[in-house]
């Protein structure tokens, strides 16, 4: 039984591992991407102010779900701030 705890405490060491990286990763990707609009705005057209919609009722999720959803939406923000870019490319 002991063996069974260390081992669950080890995948959940090595989760929490992984998230932290995925983090930082994400986290150098989001420099990344404002770089690249910082060097690309001299040929880029002035893009408009959109509206976002109503943000939704989001559900309460355990730990480890609630980080990969938040890394997610990081993500997805990060793929549409590249989109953009790609749309006021003048070139």
């Amino acid at each position: 039984m002991n063996e069974l705890k260390g081992d669950c405490a080890k995948r959940e060491y090595q989760v929490e591992q992984q998230l932290n990286i995925q983090e930082k990763v994400i986290e150098e990707l989001e420099i990344a991407t404002d770089s690249l609009r910082n060097r690309l705005n001299g040929i880029l057209r002035v893009e408009l102010e959109g509206k976002e919609g109503p943000a939704e009722a989001e559900q309460k999720l355990v730990t480890f779900a609630e980080k990969t959803r938040v890394h997610n939406s990081r993500i997805k923000g990060i793929t549409q701030k590249i989109m953009r870019i790609l749309d006021l490319c003048e070139l």
